[in-house]
């Protein structure tokens, strides 16, 4: 995990500007700190780094490329990005690497592709900032799902438009003029869903860049709406299954496709480690990285005091049934309490997640032993929950019996009803 902000400004601010909105990500990233400034330009980039490939100065940001047309701060990791130098030199002869990070790849595959093309050839989770010093414009990406978080907004001082950009608001709330007046829509969807979506943020004139999209900026005075250069929905329509296709085979696919993904996602120079809950997610990813690791894997879980709500037995099976090196914090509700205060500048928005508390208390007791972690977050989401699960059989029983063109009428009259009814 690392920070980025910056700004593009027709106003002349002091470079400790562009320090402070860096500096206030520093727990994102503790390892260096890098800042980059085009006065003629009036642009700023800041960079906070957590070292995870490449650890020697080779992987410092902001980073400028080798035909010194591009400067980039980039937070993520491309877990393809050696497969696509090969890649990059079948196609287009002998490159001459600096060193070996991945934010070296994603400059070059920039330079040699263009954005969008480059883009579609990631596979990983990022979010970056890209300023083409020949063009004059900015350009902002986010990974398809959104892994990485990425703000933005337009600020005025005396009449004079800036565009700044980070990782968190926090960064933007640095700059001279940033406007803080609350978004209602914002609050209005945070009482319902419990969350503030995508592209709003809790202040009125910042938003959340959506997962899938880059936006470029050419002029100051007009900020066109992000494009989108990878969308969900097409990839479900376009999704091919044999026609034959049975369970087991799917499941086969299924657990290839997990394991390839978790296999990628431990390519690092740094520890990495696992979240342990005991449940199925978390259980599968860890048992995923236990079997292409050559050591014991090093799992942490979190338990409570009160045995109504301690549920680290789980992860202490799991654990022991696959062999890991395990760590287990138990909580107290003092710990618990300790927390909550903190809770605002973690997150900078409301966010409702009732794991926010143990989410925070087990990352601070795994920094001690490794760099990365992987967990089970999203597993459910992606598999359609656990409930339904057990709840369409259950209704399938009772629906198998009717005759198949009332199950039509049915189904008809249930797509057919406003959502807002339900």
């Amino acid at each position: 995990m690392c920070g980025i902000a910056g700004y593009w400004s027709r106003d002349q601010l002091s470079k400790n500007c562009i320090r402070e909105m860096t500096e206030s990500l520093v727990t994102r990233g503790p390892d260096n700190e890098g800042v980059w400034i085009e006065e003629e330009s009036g642009v700023a980039f800041g960079h906070r780094r957590l070292a995870v490939i490449e650890l020697s100065e080779a992987g410092n940001q902001p980073m400028i490329s080798s035909c010194d047309r591009y400067v980039i701060t980039y937070n993520g990791e491309i877990y393809n990005h050696l497969a696509l130098r090969n890649e990059l030199s079948r196609q287009f002869g002998v490159i001459k690497w600096r060193g070996q990070p991945d934010t070296e790849t994603l400059l070059m595959g920039i330079t040699l592709l263009g954005v969008k093309k480059c883009l579609s050839r990631l596979n990983g989770m990022f979010a970056f900032a890209l300023w083409d010093r020949r063009e004059k414009k900015i350009i902002l990406a986010r990974d398809r799902m959104g892994e990485k978080p990425l703000y933005y907004s337009v600020t005025s001082i005396g009449g004079k438009r800036s565009f700044i950009f980070g990782s968190e608001i926090k960064a933007l709330r640095c700059y001279p003029g940033f406007d803080n007046d609350i978004s209602r829509e914002a609050v209005d969807n945070y009482l319902r869903l419990l969350y503030i979506p995508s592209p709003l943020s809790i202040y009125k004139n910042t938003f959340k860049l959506p997962p899938g999209c880059f936006l470029e900026v050419t002029d100051l005075k007009i900020i066109p709406q992000p494009e989108k250069w990878w969308e969900l929905n097409d990839i479900i329509k376009n999704v091919s299954v044999p026609p034959r296709a049975n369970e087991a085979y799917l499941i086969e696919r299924l657990g290839e496709t997990i394991s390839s993904s978790v296999r990628k996602q431990l390519l690092s120079d740094v520890p990495v480690g696992a979240f342990l809950s005991g449940g199925i997610d978390s259980s599968l990813i860890t048992a995923y990285m236990q079997m292409h690791s050559n050591k014991s894997v090093s799992t942490f879980s979190i338990g409570f005091e009160k045995e109504e709500f301690n549920e680290a037995q789980h992860a202490r099976e799991v654990a022991k049934y696959l062999g890991t090196n395990h760590h287990e914090l138990t909580v107290t509700s003092e710990q618990a309490k300790e927390i909550i205060p903190l809770l605002p500048s973690v997150y900078d928005e409301p966010f409702a997640d009732s794991s926010q508390i143990p989410s925070l208390l087990l990352s601070r007791f795994t920094q001690d032993k490794v760099t990365v972690a992987l967990s089970g977050d999203g597993g459910d989401e992606l598999f359609g929950g656990y409930n339904r699960h057990f709840l369409g059989n259950k209704i399938w029983k009772i629906m198998s019996a009717l005759p198949y063109h009332l199950r039509q009428v049915l189904i008809f009259l249930v797509l057919s009803t406003p959502i807002g009814f339900w």
